[in-house]
């Protein structure tokens, strides 16, 4: 009877000498698809809501009528704040 046997491996990971950033040595083996519930999102950037109304208010004197409407539309499924988790609770379908 063959026996299966539970492998981890946990790559390390060292700066270059030249001091380029750190990355992992060996390889990672997916063995099978993670499920929805194991994927947690990560965080919004702070302050990327603020960047997002900064960036509509340019877009709004600067291009045309047309893509002010295109931008308004894109806003009502944009976060209303930093926090991804109010984002999900609003878009579930974003996950």
């Amino acid at each position: 009877m063959d026996q299966h046997v539970i492998v981890s491996s946990f790559p390390s990971a060292k700066s270059g000498d030249d001091g380029t950033p750190a990355r992992p040595e060996g390889m990672y083996i997916l063995q099978e698809l993670p499920t929805k519930d194991a994927i947690q999102p990560t965080g919004f950037k702070a302050g990327s809501r603020a960047e997002l109304e900064s960036t509509i208010r340019k877009v709004k004197t600067t291009l045309p009528l047309c893509t002010q409407l295109q931008w308004e539309e894109f806003c009502k499924s944009a976060p209303k704040n930093d926090d991804v988790n109010d984002y999900l609770k609003e878009f579930p379908e974003a996950m």
